[in-house]
């Protein structure tokens, strides 16, 4: 039998310029018996029907094109839907419900980008050593399923690491060896996200503080929110991971007292356009950010979502935040 995918190119030469007795063999084997006259081969066709079966041999190589076409479209859509069906699940697992550290609240949220199903962007928050809790925030570029391995990879190189580093730059060191190896693997994709890692002590008594350990890795650095005061950067620098061998990451330390919170968010929130489209930027969020009466994680991520706005051209990148909060201590009397 005729391989089916040879097909068309054995017709479009047919039609061209090969011998007629071959064109003959050719349009008796897809009619299954002669045509046409070629019964008795190429020597008793007239002109007119030469040029006949070299027409027909044309309709039938595009007609088989383009089946062979068609066929692609579709082994490729239905590849593509099954591989968006695995982001999904891989995206569900990467936007967890969060654990609450004693005497601490903590609040996401999260805006795709329009007309992507799957985001880029993912969070998590689990207890380290009694007493201690990590929490991550990062943005893996691009979109759909690669984007979303490389997003699985990356929290689950952070949650593993975590457990067996003691601060925060070790982790991301970690993070950036793994990323490495994949970036120079021969793989196909090149491995690139940013990343917010802190390591959380809860508050030790009522009305005590929270102690915050965080570093960043090309990740815009978080924001501490203090009641009547401007937000202001935390500061602590760090490259991309898994582009260099030996990048320097600088942590930082922030203290959280009670009506404090610290918020970390992806770069979708900075490049938001608002009104008479300029941008938020830094400055933007910090304005937004400052004078709140509740400084409670939920109340701020409220506010996030009311900055951002409703229009389909807010933004154009996933928005995700993550918010650490110290409840204030009521009012005596």
């Amino acid at each position: 039998m005729t391989a089916p995918t040879m097909l068309p190119v054995r017709y479009r030469e047919a039609s061209d310029d090969a011998p007629l007795d071959r064109l003959c063999e050719l349009v008796t084997e897809v009619f299954g018996g002669p045509v046409g006259g070629c019964g008795g081969g190429a020597e008793g066709l007239s002109d007119d029907q030469r040029t006949a079966l070299r027409a027909l041999a044309a309709v039938v190589a595009d007609e088989l094109e383009l089946r062979d076409s068609d066929a692609a479209r579709l082994v490729a859509r239905d590849r593509q839907r099954r591989l968006l069906r695995l982001a999904e699940t891989v995206q569900d697992d990467l936007a967890p419900a969060l654990p609450q550290p004693p005497g601490m609240t903590i609040a996401a949220y999260g805006r795709p980008a329009p007309g992507e199903p799957v985001g880029g962007d993912f969070y998590d928050a689990f207890p380290l050593a009694p007493g201690s809790w990590g929490l991550f925030l990062g943005d893996v570029t691009g979109k759909g399923p690669r984007a979303a391995a490389l997003t699985a990879l990356s929290r689950y190189t952070l949650r593993t690491t975590a457990i067996l580093d003691r601060d925060p730059a070790s982790t991301l060191r970690d993070l950036n060896t793994v990323l490495l190896s994949h970036a120079t693997s021969g793989d196909d994709w090149l491995p690139l996200c940013t990343v917010a890692y802190a390591q959380v002590r809860p508050p030790t008594r009522a009305g005590g503080a929270a102690r915050i350990g965080v570093a960043c890795a090309g990740h815009p650095p978080p924001l501490v929110i203090r009641p009547g005061r401007l937000a202001r950067r935390v500061e602590c620098l760090g490259m991309v991971p898994g582009v260099r061998a030996d990048p320097e990451y600088r942590p930082s330390e922030v203290d959280l007292n009670p009506g404090d919170a610290l918020v970390f968010y992806t770069d979708g929130f900075t490049d938001a356009h608002r009104q008479h489209g300029y941008r938020l930027e830094i400055d933007g969020l910090r304005v937004g950010l400052s004078g709140l009466a509740d400084t409670s994680a939920t109340a701020i991520v409220d506010r996030l979502a009311n900055l951002l706005g409703d229009g389909p051209e807010a933004t154009r990148d996933d928005a995700t935040a993550l918010v650490l909060s110290v409840p204030a201590t009521p009012a005596a009397g």
